[in-house]
C-alpha cells in the first residue's frame, strides 16, 4: 500500500489497541496491511504512543545509550587537510588598530581598537584627537569643502543639526531635482511596505 492512494484518516481508539496488541509481534509493514496505512503511518503513530520492539530506538538516542562511533576518531579524506584553517592563521578581512575603509555611506572610517566592532568615522576621530572630546549630541562635524574623504582637521568644522539639514536638503538643487527625490522616497517607501507585507 502506498501513500499516494491512502487516504489520511483519524486513528480511531480501536485503531490504538489493535496497533498496541500487534506491533511488537509483526512487521510495520504487515501491521499496516491490517489497518490499511502505510508502513511509515504506522511507524509514526507508534513513536507518538511510545510503543517499541525490543532492541528499537526509532532512530535517536536515549539515555545511557553507547553511539556506534565510541572510542573512534574521526578522520576526514580528500583535500581536507588542504583546506582547513591553520592555528594562527588570520582571515583576511581582519584588519589592524589604524587601518582606514570607506564605509556603505562613502565616509572614512578607522579602526581604534581591536574586536569587530571598534570602527570610527575618520572626522570624528581627527576631531577628538585635535580637541580632546567628540562634540555634543546637538551638533555634528561637516567638511568646509563638502569632501567627505578629507578628513584633515583644517577642513572640519561643528555645525548645529539644523545648519547640516540646509546644506544637505534637496531643496539646494532647484524645485525640478527636488521633486524627484521625494517622488523616489515615496516610491521607495511602497515598495518597502510591500516587501514588509
Amino acid at each position: 500500500m502506498t501513500a499516494k492512494n491512502t487516504p489520511q484518516r483519524r486513528w480511531t481508539e480501536a485503531d490504538d489497541a489493535t496497533l498496541r496488541s500487534l506491533y511488537k509481534e509483526i512487521s510495520a509493514r504487515e501491521l499496516g496491511e491490517i489497518l490499511g496505512r502505510t508502513r511509515a503511518a504506522i511507524k509514526n503513530r507508534a513513536q507518538t504512543l511510545k510503543i517499541t520492539k525490543p532492541g528499537e530506538n526509532n532512530g535517536f538516542f536515549r539515555a545511557g545509550m553507547t553511539p556506534w562511533n565510541k572510542g573512534s576518531h574521526y578522520v576526514a579524506g580528500g583535500r581536507s587537510a588542504e583546506t582547513r584553517f591553520k592555528k594562527g592563521a588570520r582571515p583576511p578581512n581582519v584588519h589592524e588598530v589604524g587601518h582606514i575603509r570607506e564605509n556603505s555611506d562613502g565616509y572614512l572610517d578607522i579602526k581604534v581598537a581591536p574586536g569587530k566592532r571598534q570602527w570610527v568615522q575618520l572626522h570624528r576621530y581627527n576631531w577628538k584627537q585635535h580637541y580632546g572630546a567628540f562634540p555634543h549630541p546637538d551638533m555634528a562635524v561637516a567638511f568646509k569643502d563638502g569632501n567627505k574623504h578629507n578628513c584633515d582637521i583644517s577642513n572640519l568644522e561643528l555645525v548645529t543639526r539644523a545648519e547640516l539639514m540646509r546644506r544637505n536638503t534637496c531643496h539646494n538643487h532647484g524645485p525640478e531635482i527636488a521633486q524627484v527625490i521625494q517622488l523616489r522616497g515615496a516610491v521607495t517607501r511602497q515598495i518597502n511596505k510591500r516587501k514588509a507585507a
